[in-house]
């Protein structure tokens, strides 16, 4: 039996570590960023270049070449010399920082290319190395290939300003993985996954990762570059500068409640670290933009919780905490922070792509007596049941202050918009001189105490609108003879009078099984049907306001009361009989 044959069989080994699992390039290119930043670089950018293949009897133009450049303290003979094996490094098992499993280089590189080539320099002096999967095919060596002395690679021509003394460059290339994306397209994609991932390191606070810049230039085949200058893209809302339409400098969101901490024991010793639990909720104006808004469609990709490991993120999705479906839930984030002391309790994979060891408890599962003894013994179940606890009961309370704004909101709406059944309405009775209760009262008030009876009647409808809004919905709602708002309230009336300035207003309640079940729907569904509605409810309020003199008018409010009442005991019965 031969003795000296090698565990890991370069040859066919190295096939199989290409399906390594990475989500798409942008991920793989991850591993790339992540080495930059914890060389110190301050400048990084992601090179795409176009090339032509033939595919079918035509060419196309394709990614043919990655690169990836950053200016910091450059890797001296020894250190490059590891950079292109397997499980070997400078931070192998570091507890510290964002690397850690010594794979990232390698691993991530042939994942996406058959050639990778590392250049490094340290005083204008650049060593190079590479890996070159059908040359260790071929040779079936198990031996990394040496490090040599170079010219400062080509490809560092197309970089955004000046070379620095000392930095790095990862050339790709026969790049037969990537699909057949061109630069703009690979562009785009990197953004989407750069912009969140690395969003603490490309903000300007550097308390939690300190400022880089990352850019992403796509090179044509024309050598024209076009190059993007990476924002943050931030769950909670909070950093800037940030990618946010319109609101590039400025926080849409602000934290809920103070930062929560939890200490997690990691060993046998009693050695703690700690888990930090922050949580944010939309401004009120940001909400009120509405989820069909440029922010809104923003804030609906970024539904779900962050788990951030030493300021990058390594994690994101909804665990069981968020629905989706739900918009309101869009209006809030959630951030989870630990260091990579904490690995093995989340099940960080070596690729930094996912946590494996986290997941939400079900009630049972939470209401079980021997839990808790349990998780003194086992700090996965420690931090799977203390997060479960603590995401539920913020949730709460944050999705509790987003529904009484959405309320409000639709209120706003509802008090801006003019109904076509108003508009009717008030062009008959305009010509209409009957004297009813609410032209009596009217005429005993000023110009003034009618705009201000006016204006506090708005702002307690929709304190949510504008000053602009407010007053433009005063004027035109001033001369009306009828009107026709919404608010909330409990018991039988489904809906008020009163007269607000010389208008007569009619204020449906939205609590009312009227309303929630017959009148929302229809104003979803079958919205031209609403005006229909409106008419029948106005034709009743202004015969009660004409019959104000002949008749008692504690009468007519016990008429409108026990309308309303038998109205919700109808509506209840037919819900149980259907």
């Amino acid at each position: 039996m031969n003795d000296n044959r090698p565990i890991i069989p370069a040859a066919t080994a190295i096939e199989t570590m290409r399906d390594s699992g990475y989500k798409d390039v942008s991920y793989a290119l991850a591993e790339l960023i992540d080495n930059s930043i914890e060389a110190q670089a301050k400048n990084i950018q992601v090179l795409t270049f176009d090339g032509v293949i033939e595919k079918k009897r035509k060419t196309d133009k394709v990614v043919t070449k990655i690169a990836v450049y950053d200016d910091g303290k450059g890797m001296d003979q020894e250190v490059l010399g590891l950079a292109l094996q397997f499980g070997v490094g400078t931070r192998m098992n570091t507890r510290h920082g964002i690397g850690r499993f010594g794979i990232g280089l390698p691993n991530a590189s042939i994942s996406q290319c058959k050639k990778v080539t590392v250049y490094s320099w340290k005083n204008n002096i650049c060593y190079k190395t590479y890996l070159d999967i059908d040359e260790v095919k071929e040779t079936k060596s198990q031996n990394a290939n040496p490090v040599m002395k170079c010219e400062m690679p080509q490809e560092l021509e197309f970089i955004d300003g000046q070379r620095k003394d000392s930095g790095t460059l990862v050339v790709w290339e026969k790049c037969d993985r990537l699909g057949f994306a061109k630069s703009i397209t690979l562009l785009r994609r990197m953004e989407n996954s750069f912009c969140r991932i690395y969003r603490h390191f490309l903000d300007d606070d550097d308390s939690y990762g300190t400022k880089v810049d990352i850019k992403v230039i796509a090179i044509n085949l024309e050598k024209d570059r076009k190059i993007d200058i990476l924002k943050a893209n931030d769950p909670l809302y909070l950093l800037t500068p940030n990618n946010v339409p319109n609101y590039e400098d400025k926080a849409t969101n602000s934290q809920f409640a103070d930062t929560i901490i939890l200490h997690v024991p990691y060993d046998n010793e009693g050695n703690t670290s700690q888990i930090e639990i922050r949580f944010s909720i939309a401004l009120p104006e940001t909400q009120k933009l509405g989820g069909s808004s440029a922010v809104g469609k923003h804030y609906e990709k970024n539904t779900g919780i962050s788990f951030v490991r030493a300021g990058r993120e390594i994690d994101f999705g909804s665990f069981g905490f968020f629905n989706r479906s739900e918009p309101r839930e869009r209006w809030f984030g959630c951030e989870v922070r630990f260091e990579p002391i904490l690995d093995e309790i989340f099940g960080v994979t070596n690729n930094k792509q996912s946590i494996r060891k986290f997941r939400k408890l079900d009630t049972e599962e939470r209401s079980l007596e021997h839990v808790k003894e349990e998780i003194e013994d086992d700090p996965v179940l420690y931090v799977q049941y203390n997060l479960t606890d603590i995401i539920l009961k913020q949730k709460a309370t944050i999705m509790n202050t987003i529904t009484k704004r959405h309320e409000g909101v639709k209120k706003a709406k509802k008090v801006i918009e003019k109904t076509l059944s108003c508009t009717v309405v008030n062009e008959i009775l305009d010509k209409n001189k009957i004297e009813t209760k609410s032209v009596v009262e009217g005429k005993t008030k000023s110009d003034l105490e009618k705009k201000q009876e006016w204006d506090k009647k708005i702002a307690e409808i929709a304190p949510n609108l504008s000053a602009a809004e407010k007053k433009e919905v005063v004027a035109d709602k001033i001369n009306a003879k009828i009107d026709v708002e919404f608010s909330s309230w409990p018991g039988e009336i489904f809906f008020t009078t009163e007269t607000v300035g010389e208008t007569l207003v009619i204020t449906l309640n939205m609590k009312h099984p009227f309303y929630t079940e017959l009148y929302q729907p229809l104003e979803k569904k079958n919205p031209e049907l609403i005006n229909a509605i409106q008419l029948l409810i106005m034709a009743f309020a202004r015969a009660d306001d004409e019959l104000y003199i002949f008749s008692d008018p504690e009468m007519l409010e016990k008429l409108r009361s026990h309308w309303g009442s038998h109205l919700r005991d109808f509506l209840k019965k037919l819900q149980e009989d259907l």
